[in-house]
């Protein structure tokens, strides 16, 4: 199984189920929808394109709202403008959930080199915050090339 961050397993949405070979063959797993990752994790990342993608991704469908809760955080790497960003913590904290605003500064090459900037922002209860001080950002460098979206097992 594919693992990050203190062994924890990682679950993901590919555009292209092609992009996802690699992580799968470390034992990442895949599923459809961003609801089937919500429901199997504790923590979901979000890094996409833009806000329209980053709203379709929450509000849609089978989207993070329909399986959201209490205990449940949602990182939303994406780079977008403060509307979208307090358009979706407002629908994930209203339904019990953790949300951080995370978005990446950097572009491949400082991914490759483990040299990008994170600009979190989000409530000090978030319990992934401890996390992160404890431990070093490693997130699947791959996934920054192109859009993903991914959640963190228990």
């Amino acid at each position: 199984m594919f693992t990050i961050l203190n062994n924890t397993p990682l679950i993901l949405i590919c555009i292209l189920r092609l992009q996802c070979d690699e992580l799968v063959e470390h034992g990442a797993s895949v599923v459809d929808t961003p609801a089937a990752v919500v429901k199997k994790c504790k923590y979901t990342i979000a890094m996409l394109s833009d806000p329209s993608a980053a709203l379709l991704v929450v509000f849609d469908k089978d989207g993070v709202l329909e399986q959201i809760c209490s205990g449940k955080g949602y990182i939303d790497m994406s780079t977008v403008d403060s509307d979208t960003s307090s358009k979706i913590n407002e629908a994930i904290t209203s339904k019990g959930g953790y949300f951080l605003e995370a978005p990446v500064s950097g572009n491949k090459k400082p991914a490759e080199d483990g040299q990008l900037v994170i600009l979190a922002a989000g409530e000090k209860s978030f319990p992934w915050i401890e996390c992160m001080r404890d431990e070093e950002p490693a997130i699947a460098v791959q996934m920054i090339s192109s859009r993903r979206f991914a959640g963190l097992d228990d």
